[in-house]
């Protein structure tokens, strides 16, 4: 690692710690409405501490920079708002929310939460439950609101995308079930309960998964509800694109049967243009390994380098008996 690197490494760490303290305080030392998607890691996290890997941060940091760009497109636009509003639950102090965004009118009020990354097609469970929590701690501070209403924004910067999800009304259900947990997670951390596991969708990024006791040994064990919808999503459109592929290299075999497939050609319609270009130049070449590990396998050795693998997904239905 580079003197550069290693300095902006340890700058990361440390400004990354320091400007959560002061936006959100100790974590360690309260609930907030992001700890509630797992009470064991909640726990864990905050008794057991957790050590952020580089990549990590800078996702931390590129969330607080899509932040601060709504909130610089709010000002601009003299959009008024109040941001990192802190709301406590009246009964119990150390459950709180920090809301990112409200919007005051008269006789109602607007939260918003950002969130930064790819846009789903749909807002994860997680966020939602988050945006209840909050919207029902603000409910509970300030009971005179009549019209109380939150929404989510993604905000993709990589690829230049946003939407908002919403607007959602407070659900008095929602906010129990929540509130419930949350109280839980504050009971553990008193040493009156064992934290229970709730398994999602982002328990493989979880620091405590190697020895969670809900740690599925197959995706039939402790599979989350959102996963049986997911992976017939993933089925349907996996089968879309190889049925849309098959008609494409069809369609593609009779196309090339009208140009040719050894030359180059090219025609015209009053809407489309189309062009075949077959390279056939003798200065195209490539290694040939087995050749190349045959005769000179010092070399080859040599220039072997590891390759990088992605985790392969394969999915399908099962054959009807």
């Amino acid at each position: 690692m580079s003197k550069l690197l290693f300095f902006l490494e340890k700058t990361l760490r440390a400004f990354s710690k320091a400007k959560s303290e002061k936006e959100l305080g100790n974590r360690s030392l309260y609930v907030g409405a992001s700890d509630l998607s797992c009470p064991r890691k909640a726990f864990l996290s905050k008794t057991v501490g957790v050590e952020h890997d580089t990549q990590t941060l800078l996702r931390f940091e590129r969330g607080h920079a899509a932040e601060d760009i709504v909130a610089g497109l709010f000002q601009y636009g003299n959009l008024k708002t109040l941001r990192q509003v802190e709301v406590s639950h009246p009964q119990n102090p150390m459950v709180k929310a920090h809301l990112d965004f409200v919007f005051y009118g008269q006789n109602r009020v607007h939260i918003l939460e950002c969130k930064s990354g790819a846009v789903p097609l749909e807002p994860y469970g997680d966020w939602i439950e988050q945006l209840q929590m909050q919207m029902g701690l603000f409910k509970l501070n300030n009971p005179h609101v009549e019209n109380l209403t939150g929404s989510i924004l993604c905000v993709d910067l990589q690829e230049g995308e946003w939407h908002e999800f919403g607007s959602y009304q407070l659900s008095d259900l929602l906010f129990k079930q929540v509130e419930k947990r949350a109280f839980h997670i504050v009971n553990c951390l008193d040493g009156k309960e064992v934290p229970v596991c709730r398994p999602g969708l982002l328990c493989g990024y979880c620091f405590f998964e190697d020895d969670c006791p809900a740690r599925p040994k197959s995706l039939q064990e402790n599979m989350p509800p959102e996963m049986e919808a997911l992976l017939q999503s993933f089925i349907d459109k996996d089968e879309a694109e190889k049925k849309l592929k098959k008609e494409k290299n069809l369609i593609r075999e009779q196309l090339l049967g009208f140009t040719g497939k050894n030359f180059f050609s090219s025609f015209e319609t009053e809407e489309y243009v189309t062009s075949l270009k077959v390279n056939t130049s003798s200065d195209s070449f490539v290694v040939d390994n087995e050749k190349l590990k045959n005769k000179f396998p010092e070399i080859y050795n040599k220039v072997l380098k590891p390759k990088k693998s992605s985790p392969r997904l394969t999915a399908s239905r099962k054959k009807k008996k």
